[in-house]
């Protein structure tokens, strides 16, 4: 599996040059806040594949705590993979259509003009493929702790962390996005994020974590089928 991931994470990576290049390039943009999510997104990534290259060494005497230690600043940084997906918001502020002012009832003219100007299309294909590699980045990363824990403590409880997870990263989205809290946040100011927390949450907290968890789980659900009906085709 280690080989596996290394050659899928090339592919990550060199599909990420493709659009920060394009994003330089290509212009017009106005999404270049992408690239900082994207870097964000890259970090749990990383920490995963150092995690999984020191618990693959551990036969060579290397000590386990290095690979448990990047396998918590995992945990603290993998939301923010999945949280490109709330970047569909700014769409919100782009032009796509509009009324024909030459539509007549029962004319040949369309009712509605779909607009071909380049910077809202541009944002929104810079956008899409932005989520699809964060999302890439999101179910290969917990692919790789989650096979650890389930080697470690067996099937039924890796599917627990991952429930777990899921509920955790839908929080870390809803703080991210609505209470604008980073991932940092817990090292530089811990108990300004607790007195945060307490004072905000409500009903409207357990609805947003609720989808957001359910989104992580439906991706990483469709990602693990699709795994595993492969490797069930590739069996004699």
């Amino acid at each position: 599996m280690y080989q596996e991931i290394r050659t899928c994470t090339k592919y990550i990576a060199m599909a990420t040059g493709l659009l920060v290049l394009w994003m330089f390039s290509g212009g017009p943009f106005s999404t270049y806040y992408l690239l900082w999510n994207l870097l964000l997104a890259w970090i749990p990534m990383i920490c995963a594949l150092f995690f999984l290259r020191h618990t693959h060494l551990q036969a060579t005497g290397r000590p386990k705590l290095w690979g448990y230690g990047f396998g918590v600043l995992w945990l603290f940084f993998s939301p923010n993979a999945l949280y490109l997906i709330t970047d569909f918001i700014h769409l919100s502020q782009e032009v796509f259509y509009g009324p024909n002012p030459s539509f007549q009832p029962y004319g040949q003219e369309p009712r509605t003009l779909y607009y071909m100007d380049l910077l809202p299309w541009h944002n929104f294909f810079s956008i899409t493929f932005a989520v699809i590699l964060g999302l890439a980045l999101f179910v290969l990363s917990l692919y790789i702790v989650h096979d650890h824990v389930e080697k470690t403590l067996g099937k039924k409880w890796g599917w627990v962390f991952v429930w777990v997870l899921q509920l955790l990263s839908g929080y870390a989205l809803y703080m991210g996005r609505f209470l604008r809290v980073n991932s940092w946040d817990v090292f530089l100011r811990p108990w300004t994020l607790l007195q945060s927390l307490f004072q905000e949450f409500g009903p409207k907290t357990l609805y947003f974590t609720g989808l957001f968890a359910l989104i992580g789980f439906l991706v990483y659900g469709l990602f693990y089928g699709a795994l595993y009906l492969g490797e069930g085709r590739r069996k004699p």
